[in-house]
């Protein structure tokens, strides 16, 4: 990968597009748009140099096509689960892995080279994947993420108001919002817990705890174990891929 050039990585989730300008090692500029708002996105590519772009995608879009009519010269891919070489994936269909957990993946192992890990994604959805020091993929849960369980917990009773995170002030709620604010975050916090509790059972030496996602704030403080938070660990994924298709 030349430092001299820039590189685009674009990370399209269930809500938003993050798009990440790296040249050669170095993040030089990052911006997050609302999905529903996708002609801004391209707004602010159209005028840049790019000498490659990596698509990471959760579903349907259009940004490929539009990178290709205003970048007809570069190489532009979409990101696939066997970009991520050197990993033994246990999934019975790896190719319907989420490309945002693939590369959070890559980017947890690359931070962390001969260790076993688990990477926990705080998105629209949770997810906790399990990887041991030989970089074996071993599994992993999805489960609702912070924001669906609030609106879940609204929408599917007559009576419950809609909380958020910030009516929680303490452990244990004292009102009905604080109450679901406690059952939703303590909810996570625990099971993040608990399955990092077990792989740590299953494995030879200690687990990094990796964290990552939008609601990664909320959470990294309350969980009782060592963690740390990597914000760009998708763009981190997304960039080692890159470079070696280059």
């Amino acid at each position: 990968m030349d430092n001299t050039e820039s590189y685009l990585l674009l990370d399209i989730g269930n809500t938003q597009f993050k798009a990440a300008v790296f040249q050669g090692e170095n993040l030089m500029e990052k911006e997050i748009f609302n999905k529903e708002n996708e002609n801004q996105l391209y707004s602010w590519f159209e005028n840049k140099d790019f000498k490659a772009a990596l698509i990471s995608s959760s579903g349907k879009s259009a940004s490929k096509e539009v990178l290709t009519r205003l970048y007809p010269k570069i190489w532009i891919s979409d990101l696939h689960y066997k970009d991520a070489e050197g990993i033994k994936w246990s999934y019975d269909n790896p190719e319907n892995m989420g490309k945002d957990r693939v590369a959070s993946i890559k980017g947890a192992i690359e931070l962390f080279k001969n260790e076993n890990i688990c990477v926990v994604q705080l998105g629209t959805c949770m997810t906790i994947d399990f990887i041991d020091i030989d970089k074996n993929h071993k599994g992993g849960i999805i489960s609702p993420g912070m924001s669906m369980r609030f609106k879940a917990m609204h929408q599917y009773t007559e009576n419950l108001p809609l909380s958020s995170e910030s009516e929680l002030l303490g452990r244990f709620g004292t009102s009905t919002l604080s109450c679901l604010a406690s059952g939703v975050l303590m909810g996570m916090k625990a099971e993040i817990e608990y399955h990092y509790s077990e792989f740590i059972k299953e494995v030879k030496g200690g687990v990094k705890l990796v964290l990552t996602g939008g609601d990664v704030n909320y959470l990294s403080h309350r969980i009782n174990t060592y963690n740390f938070v990597a914000p760009d660990l998708v763009f981190i994924g997304m960039k080692s891929i890159l470079k070696n298709k280059i």
